[in-house]
C-alpha cells in the first residue's frame, strides 16, 4: 500500500474555501501534496503554469465550498469564538450585508488574533469536506494540522 500524502489542512482549507474567482484556481500536487494557487490570467502562457496544465493526473483541481457553508463557517466561528460584544455584531451584520465574505474578511483583518483563531478554526470545520474529496479522488492522504490524524 502506498505512502500517504502529506497534505497541510491550513493551506488546503484556504482553497476550499476561496470562493469562485475569475483571478486564481488551486490545485492539489498528488505527488508532493503542495496546495497551488494558479493565476488565471497566466494559465494559458506557455511555460508558466505548463507543468499544472500539462499533467491533469498529478494536479488536481481543487473544489470550492458552497457560498452557503462559507457564510455558516464564519457564523459559527463568531459564535463560537468571538468574546467582545462589538466585534461579535459588527461580524454577524457583515455576514447579513451585500458582499457578506468580504466584508468579513476585512473586520477580521482588523483583528489579528481572531484571524488566526479563524484560520484554525477553519481547517478543523472543512477537514470532513477535504477528507471526503480526497476520497473521492482516491488519493490516501494524512491532513497535517488536524485534530485527528487518520
Amino acid at each position: 500500500m502506498a505512502t500517504p500524502l502529506d497534505i497541510d489542512l491550513p493551506a488546503l482549507a484556504e482553497a476550499l474555501d476561496a470562493g469562485p474567482s475569475v483571478s486564481c484556481a488551486y490545485y492539489l500536487d498528488r505527488l508532493t501534496g503542495g496546495v497551488e494557487m494558479v493565476l488565471q490570467e497566466a494559465f494559458d502562457e506557455q511555460a508558466l503554469f505548463a507543468d499544472v496544465r500539462n499533467d491533469p493526473a498529478r494536479y488536481r483541481p481543487l473544489p470550492l465550498a458552497p457560498a452557503w457553508l462559507r457564510r455558516d463557517l464564519r457564523r459559527r466561528f463568531v459564535e463560537a469564538q468571538v468574546e467582545a460584544p462589538h466585534v461579535r455584531v459588527q461580524l454577524l451584520e457583515a455576514l447579513e450585508a451585500r458582499q457578506a465574505l468580504g466584508g468579513f474578511a476585512r473586520l477580521l483583518r482588523l483583528h489579528p488574533t481572531l484571524q488566526e483563531g479563524f484560520s484554525a478554526y477553519r481547517a478543523q470545520a472543512l477537514a470532513p469536506l477535504a477528507r471526503e474529496w480526497l476520497a473521492s479522488e482516491k488519493i490516501r492522504a494524512r491532513l497535517l494540522g488536524a485534530d485527528q490524524e487518520e
